[in-house]
């Protein structure tokens, strides 16, 4: 089973969705989105909404990119990762959240919040206009290294131990 289950239980509510994904185990956040607050998607027609999500999915993963630029990649299908990676997906909601939705082996998975269970979602989950009845906004594929991450900066030797269960 996946890797993640090695994760003592009472440890797995100290990271959300993108640190599940990323592999990360920490609280995973994007300073790009903090800052505009969390309500930028609201009092707008249909079209400015999902254009305005469209320019913070695009601000999202290019501070993604920025931040792993060694383990991370944008690819357009699945088929187009490569033997030593694994695929995750990255969402953002009309309410004002993200979401993430990691592949493993051929099913997929994705954790919200601090709540330390994984949900299974199927491939038309996935694919379909929105995950949870709430991520709704552009979807996009990235590949990433299957060795755990560590951010360049922010590393504790508490996180440094939660990484090491992973491997």
């Amino acid at each position: 089973m996946i890797k993640f289950y090695k994760i003592p239980y009472n440890q797995r509510f100290f990271f959300n969705c993108g640190g599940f994904a990323l592999g990360t185990c920490e609280w995973e956040h994007f300073d790009c989105y903090d800052k505009q607050g969390y309500e930028p998607f609201s009092g707008r027609t249909n079209k400015q909404r999902y254009r305005a999500m469209s320019r913070m999915t695009w601000k999202c993963a290019q501070e993604m990119l920025a931040k792993y630029p060694r383990q991370l990649r944008l690819i357009k299908s699945e088929d187009e990762k490569f033997s030593y990676e694994e695929v995750f997906f990255f969402r953002l909601s009309s309410d004002g959240d993200f979401h993430f939705v990691l592949k493993h082996g051929r099913k997929y998975f994705h954790k919200r919040g601090n709540i330390p269970r994984l949900n299974e979602m199927s491939k038309e989950e996935v694919y379909s206009s929105a995950w949870c009845g709430r991520y709704d906004g552009p979807m996009l594929i990235f590949a990433k290294t299957k060795k755990p991450f560590v951010h360049k900066d922010f590393i504790s030797e508490h996180d440094r131990k939660i990484i090491e269960l992973l491997v």
